[in-house]
């Protein structure tokens, strides 16, 4: 399961990997088309679901996965911002609050013995994101990250894995 799947593309490699169903969530309407478009253009529309969900939302309360990724808002904007538009909510999360429900709700969605990934980025700030995940009694490990040189300087793309303490 993806929450943020933007324009599907976790979602749709993951159901051409192997995996029988997927769920694909995002806020905005028109990224949820977006990955309905593209799992149906890339032959994966019988295997992903996608609805338009705030975090979890959409989701029945019995539903539970294997492994939940987030790709997650990561930058965090200045006090007083204010998301406006789809676009504000794909890369800012005003208070990291999306980052906070994500990280108290995602273990309750997990099947024993799932997972928790969040995608994010050096960009972000990994010091509230650590603090917020020890409010529940969780912590955040760094499963992978790589760099990319953008113009001058260099961002990192990292995955974390979301563990109870």
């Amino acid at each position: 399961m993806e929450t943020g799947s933007g324009t599907g593309v976790t979602a749709v490699v993951a159901a051409q990997e192997g995996c029988a169903s997927v769920t694909a969530l995002d806020l905005s309407e028109e990224a949820a088309e977006n990955t309905r478009r593209n799992a149906a253009r890339h032959g994966a529309g019988d295997r992903v679901r996608v609805l338009r969900s705030d975090l979890f939302s959409a989701l029945g309360p019995e539903e539970r996965f294997d492994l939940i990724y987030g790709n997650s808002n990561f930058a965090e904007p200045p006090e007083g911002f204010v998301n406006e538009t789809d676009l504000h909510h794909a890369f800012f999360d005003p208070g990291y609050d999306a980052h906070r429900r994500f990280l108290r709700e995602a273990p309750a969605r997990l099947n024993p013995g799932g997972r928790a990934l969040l995608g994010f980025s050096s960009i972000g700030n990994v010091e509230l994101l650590r603090a917020l995940a020890a409010e529940p009694g969780q912590k955040i490990t760094l499963f992978r990250s790589q760099g990319r040189e953008v113009d001058t300087m260099v961002i990192e793309f990292q995955m974390w894995e979301l563990t109870q303490e």
